[in-house]
């Protein structure tokens, strides 16, 4: 499953591989992971250019040109694949986007738990639970007090590391 690593490994490299980049077509192969109707999906994407991409909490938001959104929650088996058109799919191929002038971003699910959406201009509530999402582990604005407050919320987590324990934030600390 990716993590949060991963995904901004992936959000920084695609970020700057396809900004700009039309999308010529698009196939899909396996409907069960689309989370919206083909024929929408198709009609958002075919002829539109990608203007950048980004994470927010573990979904990839990937953002056209025209105010409208791509988005990927990868889930436990899926996986993204930049690479030439000609070379042969990987088993498990849900989604291939063919680019101009020759290269194709694949969408690989062989559990098919992934999710794809297809998002109008800035309206996510067809994404279930997107607006409840809590602050980014990699917002700076996320202090110590903040993350000490949020995580009472859960009491399996407090149980594991107690946050009233301050020394367990303390980098320069040694045992």
């Amino acid at each position: 499953m990716p993590e949060l690593p991963d995904l901004e490994v992936i959000k920084d490299f695609l970020g700057k591989a396809i900004r700009g980049v039309l999308i010529q077509e698009v196939e899909i192969t396996e409907h069960l992971v689309l989370r919206c109707s083909a024929d929408d999906l198709i009609d958002g994407l075919e002829g539109k250019a990608f203007s950048g991409v980004r994470r927010r909490g573990k979904f990839l938001i990937f953002d056209l040109a025209e105010d409208a959104h791509l988005v990927f929650h990868l889930m436990i088996a899926g996986r993204l694949q930049y690479c030439s058109g000609g070379e042969k799919p990987l088993a498990g191929i849900c989604l291939r986007l063919k680019l101009f002038p020759d290269h194709e971003l694949r969408y690989y699910d062989r559990k098919r738990m992934g999710r794809v959406y297809w998002v109008g201009e800035t309206d996510f509530s067809s994404i279930p639970q997107f607006a409840e999402l809590g602050p980014e582990a990699t917002d700076p604005a996320v202090d110590l007090e903040t993350f000490c407050k949020r995580i009472r919320r859960h009491p399996g987590l407090s149980a594991v590391m107690p946050v009233s324990d301050k020394r367990w934030f303390d980098s320069e600390k040694e045992d």
